[in-house]
């Protein structure tokens, strides 16, 4: 449950980064991959920097949210950019 909510406040800078892709990439085309590559690497960096003052326990808790932030990308475009 702990790192349910560790993700939960990571979402607001998912949703930032997401925006800020949006707007770095608005004048290249077909440039979806390239934007999830630029939000997933902020993620990491916010990701890594957390295990890095993390000990114990929470450095494998946050290694379980790699897979949720991929998806929470997916839902977060789907949402604030719909086709």
């Amino acid at each position: 449950m702990y790192y349910f909510n560790i993700f939960i406040k990571l979402i607001p800078f998912l949703i930032q980064a997401i925006k800020a892709a949006e707007v770095f990439f608005q004048d290249k085309p077909a440039s979806g991959v390239e934007k999830k590559e630029s939000v997933k690497t902020v993620a990491k960096a916010i990701m890594d920097g957390a295990m890095e003052a993390s000990t114990g326990g929470q450095k494998e808790t946050l290694e379980k949210l790699d897979p949720l932030v991929d998806k929470a990308i997916d839902v977060g475009v789907a949402f604030l950019f719909p086709k």
